[in-house]
């Protein structure tokens, strides 16, 4: 009798803490806005990964975020709306989101290129 209250203690604690790793922040009010980091972003009709493609956001885009519910439901700048998973774009405040358009941008235009520790050739990648 002992084994079997232990067992069923032991399946509760683990349901009530998958149950607690499931629940979903809202979405912060200054959380609107969003930048993709990834170099390319897949945007899905709906929030899973087996939902149909609608379009692709690249790297740096700048995003509207519209929702948040485990993945984010984004707008991209052509219009576009979405959903991308959590890990795909950075979100930011309206200010966040403005210092980071009015930032300077390095755009790469060969296939492939390095980054530096430093501004220096020989220092590490």
């Amino acid at each position: 009798m002992k084994k079997n209250a232990l067992f069923l203690c032991c399946i509760w604690a683990i349901s009530a803490l998958s149950m607690k790793a499931q629940e979903i922040p809202p979405l912060s009010a200054d959380s609107t806005y969003g930048v993709v980091q990834v170099s390319v972003c897949n945007v899905r009709e709906e929030g899973k990964f087996t939902s149909g493609m609608s379009t692709q956001a690249l790297l740096g885009m700048p995003v509207k975020v519209r929702q948040y519910t485990g993945w984010y439901e984004i707008q991209t700048p052509d219009d576009y709306t979405g959903w991308v998973h959590r890990m795909v774009i950075t979100p930011m405040s309206k200010q966040q989101y403005d210092e980071w358009n009015r930032a300077e941008k390095i755009v790469v235009t060969s296939h492939y290129g390095c980054t530096y520790m430093k501004p220096d050739r020989h220092s590490q990648v």
